[in-house]
């Protein structure tokens, strides 16, 4: 289905109406259209259909707080790895598929890194790859997932990554490094893909809010200021204009760094308290919490260290302690929270290690997943 410049750009790309007409006519007038095309063609009519169509609006009513369908994503930390090994994944394809059959109610999805945010001159991820056969095997990925109707969610570090995975995504996130970027805020007030703000490093609910109402706005809410987008290479010489805001915006709840010394209970009580501050806020924007069973919250319940180094097996039990806080009503507005998000996959990684797809791993993450979607909330 080959669509005129703009039908495509509103389609594909999510984009925002009044951004896709000025970016169209930029395209159209410099040639570059057929760029376009490229990028969406290998989509066929599963992916169209349902992972394009009706999943981003089935999790932009999750996003909203308007569904009671849950959301459940699983994937590994990175897409990739530092040696450019192929990754594997029709595994945890045909495992996502299991869970879609299993629980019709929900929503499953599969969440593919390619960029890794860095603090330091570390490895950046298979999106990055100097060897183009790393980045290639990325994209096949995603368009995998995307033809075997698994809704894909990605986090995002720069803006120019949408401009050519957006039409693969059904929602994308902002991490804890990359939260408080303008220019990646503005953008995905643009891109009407539903998006996940995760809270801060310093988990302060004021960065979330900040980021949330940024998403939402327009170019009027912003002293009629636009934004700057790069699509399929191309980049409009000219500020965009945003016509409306991204409504479909989720918190991922993600926990926060703990001074040191704090012991064992108190980090429970805190991760609690923190899951709970979230969900708060969620309820002052209109906003859903998704759970993040990876990254800081392992750490806040004392799950995440293994002789120096993080726990593959860290996600069940964290997401238990949680379900455990929840039932004992130590959550406050515990009922905003929407789904879970967690780092799973066939191999360990070269960033966060993932809980490892075998078949006893496989009945534990089925049993959690029965456990969350019965919780009381």
């Amino acid at each position: 289905m080959v669509l005129d410049t703009q039908t495509a750009l509103e389609y594909y790309w999510a984009l925002d109406s009044m951004s896709a007409e000025v970016f169209a006519s930029r395209m159209d007038a410099a040639g570059q259209s057929r760029r376009l095309e490229a990028i969406y063609s290998p989509l066929g009519e599963i992916a169209i259909d349902d992972t394009v169509g009706m999943s981003r609006d089935r999790i932009g009513a999750i996003f909203r707080g308007e569904s009671k369908e849950k959301l459940i994503a699983f994937g590994p930390c990175s897409d990739g790895n530092e040696q450019d090994l192929p990754v594997q994944l029709d595994e945890l394809f045909d495992f996502i598929e299991k869970l879609q059959e299993t629980y019709p109610g929900a929503l499953f999805a599969v969440r593919l890194n390619g960029a890794k945010p860095r603090t330091g001159p570390d490895w950046t991820g298979s999106y990055y790859s100097l060897n183009p056969n790393s980045r290639m095997h990325l994209i096949e990925h995603y368009i995998s997932a995307a033809n075997r109707g698994i809704p894909a969610l990605s986090e995002i570090t720069q803006e120019s990554q949408l401009g050519l995975l957006a039409p693969y995504l059904s929602a994308a996130w902002l991490g804890a490094r990359d939260m408080q970027s303008t220019t990646l805020r503005t953008a995905l007030s643009a891109y009407h893909l539903p998006a996940g703000v995760k809270n801060s490093i310093s988990g302060q609910p004021k960065t979330v809010e900040d980021a949330v109402r940024t998403i939402r706005s327009n170019s009027k809410d912003r002293g009629n200021t636009g934004v700057e987008l790069t699509i399929a290479g191309h980049m409009a010489d000219v500020p965009l204009p945003v016509g409306q805001g991204n409504k479909d915006v989720a918190i991922f709840a993600r926990g926060h760094e703990l001074r040191k010394g704090t012991l064992a209970e108190e980090g429970r009580a805190l991760a609690l308290e923190h899951l709970g501050i979230m969900c708060t806020l969620g309820v002052e924007l209109g906003a859903t919490v998704i759970i993040d069973g990876s990254h800081d919250v392992p750490k806040m319940f004392n799950l995440a260290t293994s002789e120096g180094k993080k726990d593959p097996d860290r996600l069940v039990p964290v997401l238990r302690e949680i379900h455990r806080g929840i039932e004992e009503e130590r959550v406050e507005n515990a009922s905003q929270i929407g789904g879970l998000i967690g780092e799973v996959g066939p191999d360990v990684g070269d960033t966060d290690p993932n809980f490892i797809l075998d078949e006893a791993h496989k009945e534990q993450l089925m049993k959690v997943v029965d456990e969350f979607l019965n919780l009381e909330i």
